[in-house]
């Protein structure tokens, strides 16, 4: 009796924690609260600040998503819910408040209050939004080629391009205008880049300081209704479109991703199916970009190209190679190029570090000047005085 009592609370017990873990695992957001800290340098108050929000939202995104992992060991087949958990898991930050700063050591502390989401990114604009301005509010310029089979079908060329646009500039995303990108370059420079010439887009990309360019083919294809359907249905008109695009970051010439997709469409008239199926194919695709994107930049760490001019020692090498990986925030450094005084590295930051935080503290490091050159969200140029 006592056994078959045992048996019976435990039952229970499963149950609940069952119905509990279910719960957890729909929920589209946690709040929780965390401290975040920063050393307080030289580089001031405010980057002491900023710096320890970046390390506490880290920490949220951790506990949440380390909470909703935790919850789902307590039940039977943990192994499977916990493994899809990890495969789908993608935290980030829905919003943010600072309730309390102090300083403690030279130490600057916070603590903050973290809505963390678990939502696919690309679903929830405003938190995409957020997150994309903390990352550096990134460039993208565009260049899409759209070909519809039959020439007679009027549509506008660049009816794709818009298209793709206008859903990153929705996604929260700074998108290059179209009318700048063509005074700069002709049709066959456009036909050029799309095609495969990475060093051209990286070109343009630089003249127009894009941080990303996103190159697309389009092609439209008329499928005849009238071999699978009878009367009015088999006089539609129907349209398949494919379209193949890349992301290549505009410093580094490196494809980040490369995605496929289509769409179809079906009309009263060419011109209404073809248009259709452009536009839906646009959108499938662009989706998919935003995400691949927004979770690349906001998930992994980041790579930045630094240039060194007038390296006139390998002294002066020596220094640099040796101070880079000692810097806040650097991941791994690796060494590129060094020709005509000209230094290169490519160097993996952690996503909340700026380039600007990279300048100012290899100034302190280095026994020898440099000027800033240039600098954007992927590329830092420095010139030894």
């Amino acid at each position: 009796m006592l056994q078959k009592r045992l048996y019976i609370v435990l039952f229970v017990a499963i149950i609940m924690i069952f119905n509990f873990t279910l719960s957890v695992l729909a929920t589209d957001s946690v709040v929780v609260e965390t401290e975040g800290k920063a050393y307080l340098g030289d580089d001031g108050l405010v980057n002491a600040e900023k710096k320890a929000i970046n390390d506490g939202l880290r920490r949220a995104v951790e506990q949440a998503v380390g909470t909703f992992i935790s919850s789902s060991t307590m039940v039977k087949n943990a192994q499977l819910i916990e493994d899809k958990i990890l495969k789908s898991s993608q935290g980030y930050i829905k919003g943010y408040q600072v309730i309390n700063k102090s300083i403690e050591d030279h130490i600057y502390i916070v603590k903050v209050k973290v809505e963390v989401g678990r939502k696919t990114l690309a679903g929830d604009l405003d938190a995409l939004k957020l997150n994309i301005k903390r990352i550096g509010n990134p460039r993208i310029m565009v260049l899409l080629s759209q070909k519809v089979e039959d020439y007679y079908v009027d549509l506008p060329d660049g009816l794709a391009e818009t298209e793709m646009m206008k859903q990153f500039i929705e996604s929260g995303f700074q998108v290059i205008d179209r009318y700048k990108v063509d005074s700069l370059i002709n049709r066959e420079e456009r036909r050029t880049i799309i095609a495969g010439d990475y060093d051209l887009a990286v070109k343009l990309g630089s003249q127009l300081k894009a941080d990303f360019v996103v190159i697309a083919n389009l092609r439209s294809n008329y499928i005849d209704l009238r071999k699978t359907l009878d009367g009015i249905a088999g006089s539609l008109k129907s349209y398949n479109s494919q379209v193949e695009a890349r992301v290549i970051n505009a410093s580094t010439a490196q494809v980040i991703a490369a995605v496929t997709g289509d769409g179809k469409g079906v009309g009263v008239n060419k011109e209404m199916a073809a248009k259709k199926s452009i536009i839906e194919a646009t959108e499938n695709i662009t989706e998919e970009l935003i995400d691949r994107i927004s979770n690349d930049l906001i998930k992994q760490e980041k790579t930045i190209q630094l240039q060194v001019n007038s390296v006139s020692s390998l002294k002066q090498l020596s220094q640099l190679k040796n101070s880079l990986p000692t810097l806040s925030g650097v991941i791994n450094v690796y060494f590129r190029e060094f020709a005509n005084e000209l230094l290169t590295f490519d160097i993996d930051l952690e996503p909340s570090v700026e380039v600007l935080d990279i300048a100012i503290e290899l100034e302190e490091k280095l026994p020898f000047s440099f000027e800033v050159k240039s600098m954007s969200e992927a590329k830092l140029v420095l010139e030894i005085r």
